[in-house]
């Protein structure tokens, strides 16, 4: 995730004083605590499905590539079948860009997709 972008996520100044002497890593911690990648591995606390799951996943690398054999392995770590994540993973077509070679990375339309699942799981 790109800081510039984060910084423009964050739009209140109490929150943003309160956390700016935090290291890069803290704050990410903090802001995004339903996110964490483990040597590489990544998983997320919230999404329903696990069409969600993968667009979280990939939104959690962005702007990076994921290889969607690899997304597959992602979401089948999330507790979801391999058919259920190869599913999942064909369904991101309208949210991904994939580059040819099966490296699948996230478009405007997925960002704004996890961006609001994110405000809902946070609006409780």
């Amino acid at each position: 995730m790109e800081w510039d972008r984060l910084c423009c996520i964050v739009t209140n100044t109490y929150f943003y004083f309160r956390f700016r002497a935090l290291s890069r890593e803290s704050f990410l911690d903090v802001l995004f605590s339903f996110t964490k990648e483990i040597e590489g591995r990544v998983y997320v606390d919230i999404g329903k499905s696990a069409k969600e799951v993968a667009l979280l996943i990939l939104w959690t690398i962005y702007p990076r590539r994921m290889g969607s054999a690899e997304l597959e392995a992602s979401v089948v770590r999330h507790d979801y079948s391999g058919k259920n994540a190869h599913l999942a993973v064909s369904r991101l077509a309208g949210y991904v860009d994939d580059d040819g070679r099966g490296n699948l990375r996230l478009r405007n339309s997925g960002v704004k997709k996890a961006e609001e699942l994110i405000s809902k799981a946070s609006l409780g």
